[in-house]
C-alpha cells in the first residue's frame, strides 16, 4: 500500500466513522492495525529489495536468498485478509 493509498483509506475512515461509534475494536485500536500494516508492508519492501541487492552479488548463496524470498512471499500476510479482519473487528464480529 503505497502513501497515496493510506491517505485515502484514512480520510474514508475519517468520514466513515463521524458521528457513530462502532461496536468492534476502538478508533485508536484500528488505527494502530493500519499503521502495523504499513510499517510491515514498507519493511518488508525493502528487506526484499535488500535481498534481490545481495543475491545479485553472490553465486554462492543465490538459491538460498530465492529460497528465503519464496518462503517470505509464503509466509506474508494477506493485506486484503488484513482489511478484512480490521473491518470484522470494527463490527464485533
Amino acid at each position: 500500500m503505497d502513501r497515496r493509498q493510506a491517505y485515502e483509506i484514512e480520510i474514508l475512515s475519517t468520514f466513515t466513522r463521524m458521528g457513530r461509534r462502532a461496536p468492534g475494536i476502538s478508533d485508536a485500536d484500528r488505527d494502530d492495525e493500519y499503521l502495523a500494516q504499513r510499517t510491515f508492508f514498507a519493511a518488508l519492501d525493502k528487506f526484499k529489495d535488500e535481498v534481490r541487492a545481495a543475491a545479485a552479488l553472490s553465486e554462492l548463496r543465490k538459491d538460498a536468498f530465492g529460497e528465503l524470498l519464496a518462503g517470505l512471499d509464503d509466509a506474508t500476510p494477506d493485506p486484503t485478509a488484513w482489511d478484512e479482519a480490521i473491518s470484522e473487528a470494527r463490527r464485533g464480529d
